[in-house]
């Protein structure tokens, strides 16, 4: 191979001309000195290309390590259009080394010459690429000038061609930059590797700083690996993509609007990388971020799961580059992303033999959390909302919050489980919208109310009919003395639920009305000590029952059971131990 060293400013001169770039690489490819015409004098214009250079090598970032996150994005834009395979850009970060290296389309000397080195020069597409103005890779020559004795190797192969240009410099001026070039026609692996030889003296601290960078990176665009880690796409969430097709500036593209779902399973079994993950990347605060190509724009609050939300090119930003632009290509990357969480949602419910209850309540807070980053009001407004439902909330009729999800559920039997389902209160008033609401439950649910009455009214009404509701008459007594000091109930309602569940009481929300179940078993048939002890103890095991007894501890009201019940036998000792579970709070 034969080798060319030059100044850089000798090198650039000859890509800015036409006539002497052509001459140059034909010399090159036919292993060839150089014409002394195009290397023997300094350009006429050395002054001018210094003071750029001084400018994009010297001024470009102000945080020394960006240099090389410009590297790395500069090999994912080197992945080949309509690229089916696996695309995968390796990043090491040693002691005395930094280097990335992708599978992509690979430079010959014509690309070096013409694009790599020249300022401002690019055939990156804007609308497709991360990098457009052609001078990142610049700043890394601001190593070389640091410390003579550090470099700057690229290493490339593409079609049959491989190329090696090595930058580093004579001297602590733009002026002593240099690159040596050797070329040959051979076939390699078609792709590219960049190697900044300089002392990193803070080599956790610069991974952590990449990493960090590039977390957010859609995996299915490149997978980013530091130092054999895997970074954007872990344990804290999977891609899920949907291909667009918009149209921009005259042109169709087809391009991927992309959804990370922060699902960590803290029981998991973790490898040793998983846990050196892990420990540098924490769990994400519950954000929703939108991103433009893994780059944040802006993050809004979560009620439930985190989320990264990835538009590409075609879906633009405003002037200010903190919002999107709102126009036909951002409303067909708003209705993808609900096609990429449909992805998600039926993907959890697939591996999930039986979701657990708060992973069920962060699923249905985790669309409208998405709606609300992306300025939606109403469900209707997801296209594929009937499907997102069918998967996550088939044969479901009712929503109610969390809280009454947990207060009414013992009340009914498995059909209640069947008919609704709990969320936030935040997205209650979005889920709404579709499903019928609690109150609406208890009225279609409860086929008869028998009585509405009093506490007065219901203790009177069980001594006045004494073989009537034997097991409830205890219970009666302990209703009517509730002191006037804290609410008093408003109604005790008697009714009928033949669909009962392992509770015969329910306590309303606003904790103002107690319903009982005429039709459950410990409330009908004669005096029997257990039943009794069965109601009072659902009675007790009820902070709102708890609350307006003035009891703090579970002790008092089991003290309180044992005064009512006397030397009743069959009674257990301790009422609490047995019926802890049954404590709803």
């Amino acid at each position: 191979m034969t080798s060319y060293d030059y100044p850089l400013v000798t090198w650039i001169n000859i890509g800015l001309h036409r006539d002497s770039l052509h001459a140059a690489l034909e010399s090159i490819r036919a292993g060839k000195p150089l014409d002394r015409s195009l290397t023997k004098e300094a350009p006429s214009n050395k002054k001018y290309l210094e003071k750029i250079l001084r400018e994009e090598v010297l001024k470009q970032f102000k945080d020394p390590r960006r240099p090389l996150l410009e590297v790395i994005l500069n090999s994912v834009d080197a992945k080949p259009r309509n690229f089916d395979k696996q695309y995968e850009v390796d990043i090491r970060v040693g002691r005395y080394k930094f280097s990335a290296a992708d599978n992509g389309r690979g430079m010959n000397p014509e690309d070096i010459l013409r694009l790599l080195i020249i300022p401002f020069s690019s055939d990156k597409n804007p609308l497709e690429d991360i990098g457009r103005f052609g001078v990142g890779f610049l700043s890394t020559f601001n190593y070389c000038l640091k410390d003579p004795g550090n470099k700057v190797i690229v290493d490339t192969s593409a079609a049959e061609e491989h190329t090696l240009a090595q930058f580093y410099a004579a001297g602590k001026t733009v002026g002593d930059l240099r690159m040596s070039l050797r070329h040959e026609n051979k076939s390699r692996k078609t792709g590219t590797s960049v190697t900044i030889k300089t002392r990193i003296t803070e080599k956790a601290e610069t991974q952590l700083y990449i990493i960090e960078q590039l977390k957010g990176f859609p995996a299915y665009q490149a997978r980013i690996m530091v130092n054999k880690c895997l970074v954007n796409e872990d344990d804290h969430g999977v891609w899920y993509s949907e291909s667009v097709d918009f149209k921009l500036l005259g042109r169709d593209l087809t391009q991927e609007v992309g959804v990370k779902v922060y699902d960590i399973d803290l029981d998991k079994d973790l490898t040793e990388i998983d846990e050196i993950i892990r420990s540098l990347i924490p769990p994400p605060p519950p954000f929703i971020y939108l991103t433009s190509q893994g780059v944040n724009v802006k993050s809004v609050s979560s009620i439930g799961h985190g989320a990264t939300i990835s538009f590409p090119p075609a879906v633009q930003l405003v002037e200010g580059r903190d919002e999107f632009k709102i126009d036909a290509n951002h409303r067909l990357a708003v209705q993808a992303t609900f096609r990429a969480l449909e992805k998600y949602v039926r993907e959890k419910h697939m591996l999930a033999r039986k979701i657990t209850p708060d992973a069920f309540i962060e699923l249905t807070e985790l669309i409208p959390s998405v709606m609300s980053a992306l300025e939606m009001k109403k469900l209707e407004e997801i296209k594929n909302i009937e499907e997102l439902c069918s998967i996550l909330l088939p044969g479901k009729e009712y929503v109610m919050t969390t809280s009454a999800y947990k207060n009414t559920r013992p009340f009914f039997d498995a059909s209640f489980e069947e008919l609704s389902f709990p969320t936030s209160t935040t997205a209650l008033s979005y889920w709404q919208e579709l499903f019928k609401g609690h109150d609406l439950l208890l009225r279609e649910l409860i086929t008869t109310t028998a009585a509405s009455l009093t506490p007065n009214e219901f203790e009177e009404e069980l001594m006045e009919n004494q073989y009537e509701l034997q097991n409830l008459q205890h219970l009666s007594a302990i209703v009517s003395k509730v002191s006037e000091i804290v609410q008093k109930y408003r109604r005790i309602k008697l009714v009928e639920v033949p669909q009962y569940g392992e509770s015969a009481l329910y306590f309303s929300e606003d904790q103002c009305d107690l319903y009982i179940n005429l039709l459950h078993p410990h409330a009908q048939g004669e005096r029997n000590p257990l039943k009794i002890y069965s109601i009072l103890s659902d009675y007790f095991s009820h902070h709102t029952a708890r609350n307006k007894h003035g009891f703090k501890k579970a002790e008092e009201a089991e003290k309180e059971l044992h005064q009512q019940l006397g030397t009743m036998s069959g009674i257990p000792a301790v009422w609490w131990q047995r019926r802890g579970e049954r404590q709803y709070r």
